[in-house]
């Protein structure tokens, strides 16, 4: 009752309309008094449908999980110590972004973001008049690559305005969190990461090193190259879940 109520002040949601569950969040307090908690609220007819729709075809559910947690399972290096330090995972997919701040070993804070592939890709029919296919293929092979007056030019106000996004989700970040570290890194996944100029425009805008990374990296068998990154970078989310599954949750 005491989390139901503490997690009301934070997300607005209907008890009768909302599954909530919770997870006590390791302490990076030596003799620390509070308890830190990771709240996630889901609307009961959409978790309802896909639970539906798996045990239809005879799977079993195991979890519904956050979108944040998956995907930092499959992009934040397994076992790795990363000290006094933060890392950020960027996922651009072709509806949206998302950011998800990685420190003390665990997600802290995730913020959707008004920026994608499609986005772009709007943009470019607009500019150059062009149909929705002739206007990917334009994003695709030149991307952010060229001087002025290419598209280039077209594509850098909505790239400005995300990175201006980034910033402040950032900022809120290193605020409202006590003892947060430096992000020192960006990992960037999702079909959109592999824009052709982004990774650079990012790193020197934010002042912050951001790549694309590898959804293969914590597989045991290392399948690293088995597809190429404009194909798997858009699975990490998918990964994510199936390293999860791979741990044996029953037991």
């Amino acid at each position: 009752d005491d989390i139901l109520a503490m997690a009301k002040r934070h997300i607005p949601f209907d008890e009768d309309s909302y599954y909530i569950d919770w997870q006590i969040m390791p302490s990076y307090h030596a003799g620390g008094k509070q308890t830190r908690l990771l709240l996630a609220a889901v609307p009961k007819n959409i978790a309802n449908m896909y639970t539906y729709l798996l045990e239809s075809v005879g799977r079993g559910v195991v979890s519904l999980e956050l979108q944040a947690l998956a995907t930092t399972r499959a992009m934040i290096t397994a076992g790795k110590e990363y000290g006094d330090e933060a890392r950020a995972v960027l996922d651009i997919g072709a509806a949206r972004s998302t950011l998800i701040i990685y420190d003390h070993d665990h997600v802290q804070f995730s913020r959707s973001l008004p920026f994608c592939g499609e986005l772009l890709t709007a943009t470019i029919e607009q500019k150059l008049h062009l149909d929705h296919e002739a206007a990917e293929k334009q994003k695709i092979t030149h991307g952010l690559a060229g001087p002025k007056g290419t598209l280039a030019a077209h594509l850098y106000p909505v790239v400005a305005a995300f990175i201006e996004q980034l910033a402040t989700a950032i900022q809120f970040y290193y605020s409202h969190f006590p003892d947060a570290n430096h992000i020192t890194h960006i990992t960037m996944c999702g079909g959109a990461s592999l824009l052709t100029g982004l990774d650079t425009v990012l790193s020197t805008k934010l002042k912050i090193e951001t790549k694309p990374g590898s959804v293969w990296k914590n597989l045991s068998n290392g399948e690293a190259g088995r597809m190429p990154d404009y194909e798997s970078l858009g699975l990490a989310t998918a990964i994510g879940l199936s390293l999860r599954a791979a741990q044996n949750p029953f037991f």
